[in-house]
């Protein structure tokens, strides 16, 4: 159980407050892109696991599975991005299960009290990227001719202030909320050694 959770942490961390602005652009320009992003949850779930490297086998296939997974997402992604991104998210998930599974015989270094609420902590900039995306998809929405946007759309309303608002800070707002995560985990894998 503790082993779906490091991988779980490693890749919230990974996909989220690590994932910036620049990265994801390079992800969706090209494969090695998607090669760096995946070498980032790579690097990260080795520093969450005891004796990485007498694992590279696993952390190899649990990298080229999440750059499959994401180099198949960019490919077939459409405007609409919310749907893809819980897809995504979905197929991820699904990979870790089958790892921690797989390799069993691999330990966290992280204490169960502080790697769960770890995970819940992580959950949130992932939370926060959701609602971002679905705010680009709300705006970006076509409506055929003679078909009005619905009220809660209508660029007089607060709702649509939200959603304008959401979408143009909560990708930052994300990542700030993700810094604490980032400065916190060195301190506890050291703690963690002791």
């Amino acid at each position: 159980m503790n082993l779906f959770f490091t991988l779980l942490l490693a890749h919230l961390i990974a996909d989220f407050p690590l994932q910036v602005d620049w990265v994801y652009r390079f992800k969706r320009r090209c494969t090695l892109g998607v090669a760096f992003h995946a070498g980032i949850h790579v690097v990260v779930t080795a520093l969450l696991i005891r004796s990485p490297l007498q694992h590279w086998p696993e952390l190899l296939v649990l990298g080229l599975a999440h750059m499959g997974a994401d180099w198949i997402k960019l490919r077939f992604s459409t405007t609409i991005q919310s749907p893809y991104f819980m897809m995504d998210q979905a197929i991820h998930i699904g990979i870790l299960i089958a790892a921690a599974k797989w390799a069993g015989g691999i330990e966290g270094v992280l204490p169960p009290g502080f790697l769960y609420p770890a995970c819940l902590y992580a959950a949130i900039p992932a939370v926060l990227m959701f609602l971002s995306v679905l705010a680009n998809d709300l705006n970006r929405r076509k409506y055929p001719s003679g078909v009005s946007r619905p009220l809660y759309l209508r660029p007089s309303t607060i709702s649509n202030k939200v959603i304008n608002w959401s979408q143009q800070r909560m990708l930052v707002i994300s990542q700030i909320v993700g810094m604490p995560l980032l400065i916190s985990l060195p301190i506890s894998l050291v703690l963690a050694m002791k």
